[in-house]
């Protein structure tokens, strides 16, 4: 298989053409790719090439492995003894290559060259350089294609308006991923939205239904590209069939299908239809008579895995507050919605403010009810709890304060507010950009990168649907906390 990877991206390199190849995780495509560029380069150290990822520090960690091979490798400089690196212009997001003289050591040529050698960016960069004669997307779309189809949109105008208008005469271009979603930027290499002849080339690497070799299908295939075989065994350093049902296993039916059988996410793949998504003007219930519950979901305290705390670097992760009206039709209403990674001491300000607004009765004098719920899990997220309760002292105010204490796994609770959206008892401000963001979280599951909007509203949701329910409670009033009690619920 990677001996076809190698004969592929060659075959496209020197005949100007186009190329998509899609394949499972961990078999090898992205290092084939890298040192194929390595070796394009101790060839034609002229070229320009652009590596094109879904974020730009993916694309920067590509190219760095690249520069210090030519800079570092022992067999790379034993085959390519002439090119070194530009004595001025050896970046890890991008760098030229210089010529040496192999009798005198001396750096001739390519030294005032205008354009890198190999550069980095993010599918969405704004600064894109110069031309380009090879354009290389890898990993160009992520999770986030999932989640939203604003994302996605963007990705698709970026490549085919931006990055191959970059593209000069005479250049190629390559594609090499694990697919995400069907309309996705990916997508569109082979099934472009245009049938003006644009569509990639493209080889797919499937593993079988039976686990045990790779089907091989070819689509927009063309004469200068060779045909393969239909099926290749499982080489013996990729998981053999034991591993893969244990990945299988470990990863759920859908998400391996998706990731290792090449089969992307579809929206019916996601079990809130965005046909259940019913809109409504704030307008239009500021005289029905309500009980404002506010939600507060904490970063602070929770545990997450590896690959989350990566995925947000320095940044605190998101705090979800939501604010919803529950009215006497028993239809919830989105009124508000705040993501932030703000440090604890803002996330108290901002939803103290949130309450404060819209608990309002001189703004919104038939909504009388109210109740504020906050998720307790973690040490950080009671500390935080006691923080709020200062806060609150210290303003003098009286806010009806409950812990909520989740029951169960966060996508069954999440999945089980499916009736009540279908029904269009949930329903929202899709004008409002934070409740786009919440909306495309719910259209997404249980496949998108992020939950925490969609895990607060059924926090709220839980307690929206029987007002009377009896739960742990902790009130500051008149400047003391009390504890216990049963929710107030107002008789519609």
């Amino acid at each position: 298989m990677q001996l076809d990877y190698t004969r592929y991206l060659y075959l496209t390199w020197k005949t100007s053409g186009r190329l998509s190849i899609r394949a499972p995780w961990g078999s090898g495509k992205t290092i084939i790719l890298l040192g194929f560029l390595a070796w394009v380069i101790g060839l034609n150290p002229s070229i320009r090439i652009k590596m094109i990822c879904a974020s730009k520090d993916l694309a920067v960690e590509r190219v760095d492995t690249i520069r210090s091979w030519i800079e570092n490798d022992e067999d790379y400089r034993f085959i390519f003894p002439e090119v070194v690196p530009h004595p001025s212009d050896w970046g890890k997001s991008g760098f030229k290559v210089a010529k040496k003289d192999p009798i005198t050591g001396e750096i001739k040529g390519l030294v005032g060259a205008t354009d890198k050698t190999l550069s980095a960016y993010g599918v969405t960069s704004s600064g894109i350089g110069g031309r380009v004669d090879l354009l290389v997307f890898d990993d160009l779309c992520d999770r986030r294609d999932v989640d939203s189809p604003a994302i996605r949109a963007q990705r698709k105008y970026h490549v085919r308006s931006v990055w191959l208008g970059r593209l000069d005469v005479g250049g190629a271009v390559i594609s090499i991923a694990t697919p995400w979603h069907t309309d996705d930027a990916i997508a569109q290499f082979t099934k472009p939205e245009e049938k003006d002849g644009s569509e990639f080339p493209t080889i797919s690497y499937q593993v079988s239904q039976d686990l045990d070799r790779f089907i091989i299908n070819y689509e927009n295939w063309i004469d200068s590209l060779p045909d393969g075989p239909d099926t290749l065994d499982l080489p013996p350093w990729f998981m053999g069939v034991p591993g893969m049902k244990a990945k299988k296993k470990d990863l759920g039916s859908r998400e391996f299908q998706r990731g290792f059988q090449l089969q992307p996410i579809d929206i019916t793949d996601c079990i809130f239809s965005p046909d259940w998504i019913v809109n409504y003007e704030l307008e239009d219930i500021l005289k029905t008579p309500g009980y404002v519950l506010v939600g507060l979901d904490p970063a602070y305290g929770r545990r997450e895995s590896a690959t989350q705390r990566a995925n947000r670097g320095k940044e605190p992760a998101y705090s979800g507050i939501i604010i919803c009206l529950k009215t006497a039709l028993g239809i919830t209403y989105v009124l508000d919605m705040v993501f932030t990674r703000a440090k604890p001491s803002e996330v108290r300000k901002i939803a103290l403010n949130k309450w404060l607004y819209w608990t309002d009765a001189k703004r919104f004098p038939h909504w009388t009810g109210r109740q504020f719920s906050f998720e307790v899990v973690g040490g950080g997220q009671a500390t935080l709890y006691d923080e709020l309760l200062a806060d609150m002292r210290e303003l003098g105010i009286s806010i009806p304060l409950v812990e909520f204490h989740p029951v169960g796994p966060k996508n069954e609770r999440i999945a089980g507010m499916v009736p009540e959206v279908e029904d269009a008892r949930i329903r929202f401000r899709v004008s409002e950009e934070s409740q786009k963001k919440l909306v495309d979280q719910l259209t997404s599951f249980p496949f998108g990168t992020y939950i925490d909007g969609a895990d607060v509203l059924q926090q709220v949701q839980t307690y929206a649907r029987n007002l009377s329910v009896v739960s742990k409670k902790r009130e500051i009033a008149g400047g003391k906390r009390t504890k216990g009690g049963q929710l107030r619920s107002e008789n519609f």
